[in-house]
């Protein structure tokens, strides 16, 4: 299901949808919403409506992962450059309808092995198959993959007001830039709900962001090198919040490679 403020997105593809790109990347938004859209993308490719109907059995194969010609691989699950070699051996095969999907979620984790693969891929197309990458940010991305693909940002999640206490928020922020204090707090019995974590690495990723923007942040300086490696680290943490490791534990690990980073 898209979520209504990612329609702007879903009106681009059907549009992108007649003319596709080779290679589609997709940032920003939640990650269950980068896989909804990589999804509709795959049936707006294949279904024989335009729109896509989302009702047709194409379109029922593809959401329910059933479909032949569409490929899911999840560089977070530990990918391997031989099941992408495996994949890759078939894109000389004509797609059974229209276009075959190759979908790489959490792009942005891919090995050095894998990525250089993809990038061959990208480097020897042909008419069948198409590409969609999923990260949380471009940046994070090879920047050879990110200058061969189309890419669309969608809507990032706002946090709600009131979802975090300011108190703990700025104990966090301290934390990251002075390692103390923080562990208080966390080591108490339910006191860093999934909510409380997702507020904070939000906030994070402001106070990252805004690093480049002298007197701004809360956080000091970094460089372009750095700004990117502490990017990686909240998206990780943001995966890890996502397959339900403890929220607890995962703000220790953000707080003190935060801290490390800032200290070197």
């Amino acid at each position: 299901m898209i979520p209504e403020k990612q329609h702007r997105v879903k009106t681009y593809l059907d549009k992108l949808a007649v003319s596709p790109p080779l290679s589609l990347l997709l940032e920003g938004g939640s990650p269950q919403e980068r896989l909804a859209m990589a999804d509709y993308w795959a049936m707006a490719l294949n279904c024989a409506h335009t729109p896509p109907c989302q009702s047709c059995q194409t379109c029922l194969q593809i959401r329910d992962r059933a479909y032949r010609d569409f490929v899911l691989l999840d560089s977070g699950q530990g990918l391997k450059v031989d099941s992408l070699r495996e994949v890759r051996s078939k894109f000389s095969q004509a797609a059974h309808r229209k276009y075959r999907v190759v979908v790489l979620d959490n792009a942005h984790l891919l090995n050095p092995s894998c990525a250089n693969l993809l990038l061959k891929s990208l480097e020897e197309p042909n008419k069948w198959t198409k590409f969609i990458l999923l990260v949380p940010l471009r940046e994070n991305l090879l920047p050879t993959l990110v200058s061969r693909s189309f890419t669309l940002t969608l809507c990032r999640n706002k946090l709600a007001p009131g979802m975090i206490d300011e108190q703990m928020e700025q104990e966090f922020i301290d934390f990251c830039r002075t390692g103390r204090g923080w562990l208080k707090i966390s080591s108490k019995k339910n006191a860093v709900t999934r909510e409380v974590a997702a507020g904070l690495l939000s906030r994070i990723q402001k106070e990252i962001l805004q690093t480049a923007k002298k007197n701004t942040s809360s956080l000091p300086p970094l460089s372009c090198a750095d700004i990117r490696t502490a990017q990686k680290l909240v998206d990780n943490a943001l995966y890890c919040l996502d397959m339900q490791v403890n929220p607890a534990i995962i703000l220790d690990w953000l707080g003190t490679s935060m801290y490390d980073l800032l200290a070197d």
